[in-house]
């Protein structure tokens, strides 16, 4: 029985972003002429992605590996993989991600890969408070706070100081 196995992988958006929300979906054909029987999603995430949920338009795909069931010959299913880049995430190969679809006509399959573009983005912000009440020839001893409100981490802070108090 011959089938046409066709899978395209894509991850939305693109570039994610370390801290934010990344979807990769797993779009599935088979070009025919016969059914695909026992259709199965294997899919290995990456460790800079943390899967929320899994939904998928056929079969029951609650966890990975999946079986979608029966693929009709001209028909298309679909999987997604809706999760969260880890904030420490500091480059796109670690979004790298591969898809391996195969059938019982098909045992070695298809795959189809994703690398999205990664945006780091984090949002540093820094006060500074000084002794209170400084006289003239006093220390005057100065505490920085610096706070990082993401969602990425900030890579490669510096804080410049400069200037000179007189009296």
């Amino acid at each position: 029985t011959a089938i046409g196995l066709q899978v395209r992988k894509t991850a939305t958006p693109d570039p994610a972003t370390a801290g934010g929300r990344l979807l990769y979906t797993i779009l599935i054909t088979n070009t025919g002429p016969s059914d695909a029987t026992n259709v199965t999603v294997s899919d290995t995430l990456p460790a800079g992605f943390t899967l929320g949920s899994l939904v998928s338009s056929l079969g029951g795909c609650a966890a990975l590996p999946c079986s979608l069931g029966v693929l009709p010959a001209g028909g298309v299913a679909w999987v997604t993989l809706d999760g969260t880049v880890g904030a420490g995430v500091t480059s796109a190969s670690q979004l790298a991600n591969t898809a391996r679809i195969t059938a019982t006509e098909d045992a070695t399959g298809v795959t189809a890969s994703v690398t999205p573009g990664l945006a780091t983005s984090a949002d540093v912000s820094i006060a500074k408070l000084a002794t209170p009440s400084a006289a003239p020839g006093d220390t005057v001893r100065y505490t920085l706070t610096v706070q990082n409100g993401g969602p990425a981490a900030a890579q490669e802070l510096t804080i410049g100081l400069s200037g000179n108090v007189t009296s």
